[in-house]
């Protein structure tokens, strides 16, 4: 878990430190800023998909565990409730951006930023129902 923050941390240090670089000069920013852009994209798709396989297995286990079947429905409305606000949230985050592809950008790093930050909650849970 350390090694994603820490990948997630120095992913966004990166690619802001090139985008600053790139908005200094109008020819480096038109050469650099679509290669970036797409570059993070293909990598976020895998991370995403890499933490919503996190998210899944978490949710599945702790779904598991519950053996309180209102409480079991709480939970599954929660994270209905919760895919919801992750895509509105995305939707919100991105719309500061008017070029399509930095929205695309923003979009997909703030659905996995989310989805990392719920299945730790997700696995907090599990951590707690086991306890009990």
């Amino acid at each position: 878990m350390g090694h994603l923050f820490t990948k997630l941390i120095l992913s966004a240090m990166l690619l802001s430190t090139k985008l600053i670089i790139a908005q200094e000069s109008p020819q480096i920013r038109k050469k650099a800023q679509p290669l970036l852009a797409s570059q993070y994209l293909d990598s976020n798709g895998a991370d995403l998909g890499r933490e919503d396989g996190y998210l899944n297995h978490n949710y599945r286990e702790l779904l598991k565990s519950i053996k309180d079947e209102d409480t079991k429905k709480k939970l599954q409305r929660a994270e209905k409730a919760w895919i919801a606000f992750r895509d509105a949230n995305a939707e919100f985050e991105s719309a500061f951006r008017k070029d399509p592809q930095g929205q695309q950008l923003i979009y997909s790093f703030s659905q996995t930023r989310t989805t990392v930050n719920r299945w730790i909650e997700l696995k907090h849970f599990l951590e707690c129902a086991n306890e009990q």
